[in-house]
């Protein structure tokens, strides 16, 4: 089971984008439907094509009103990459907290519990990788979108209380670790939307919890012993 409460937003370079007090305020259950309209509109589309006034027009809002949450749709972009990230990293730190007796039995625990996330929020896992391909000029100037290099050193972070527990071997270097394991998240995700030819408007892990596991163990398998007979 994933972690409850308030997810904490993770900062990058030391910068978090906030809504407007407006947003704040909003009841709950308000601020998740506005957030899952604008994970949905961003997530089928690339950052140019994405429209507002499509968002506003399925959240039957005032224009007035949507600019009452969020300064403009830059600043809505780069709090919804803040916030779907800082889902995933509270259920990495959950589930890899370095107790576990197997790393990859613990890798396997965090990556099925990204299908808990898209029943509160069912595209945003699907929008945080299409925003790591995004490819606006619009959104890379701005320091504080994500950079490989600032997943790799959160995530090393983590992976260090495995190599000090004799979990991970010591002569691995943490920082390629780090990168190969998080591209193989994205991999694996490829994989199952392939495979299960998942629609892109459905969540990304919208196959059954079994299926999931099977895939995660199969590759996971494969990074553990190698491919050679």
């Amino acid at each position: 089971m994933r972690p409850h409460g308030r997810v904490r937003l993770v900062a990058c370079k030391g910068m978090i984008i906030m809504p407007l007090k407006t947003f704040l305020n909003l009841p709950e259950n308000r601020k998740k439907e506005i957030l899952n309209a604008c994970f949905e509109e961003f997530a089928q589309n690339d950052y140019e094509s994405a429209s507002l006034s499509r968002i506003i027009s399925n959240l039957s809002l005032a224009k007035g009103s949507f600019y009452r949450y969020f300064e403009n749709k830059l600043d809505l972009y780069h709090f919804l990459c803040q916030f779907a990230n800082s889902l995933v990293a509270a259920n990495f730190v959950h589930y890899l907290d370095g107790s576990g007796k197997d790393f990859f039995q613990d890798w396997i625990s965090f990556f099925l519990s990204l299908s808990e996330i898209e029943n509160d929020y069912p595209l945003a896992i699907r929008f945080r990788f299409k925003a790591a391909l995004e490819q606006s000029s619009e959104v890379s100037a701005q320091q504080n979108m994500e950079k490989p290099l600032q997943r790799m050193k959160f995530m090393r972070d983590v992976l260090q209380k495995y190599q000090e527990n004799n979990l991970i071997r010591k002569d691995i270097d943490l920082d390629f670790f780090s990168l190969m394991m998080t591209s193989f998240n994205f991999t694996l995700s490829e994989y199952i939307c392939i495979k299960y030819k998942i629609a892109t408007s459905s969540p990304l892990y919208s196959v059954g919890i079994e299926l999931l596991k099977q895939d995660a163990e199969q590759l996971l398998d494969i990074v553990r012993r190698g491919w050679l007979p």
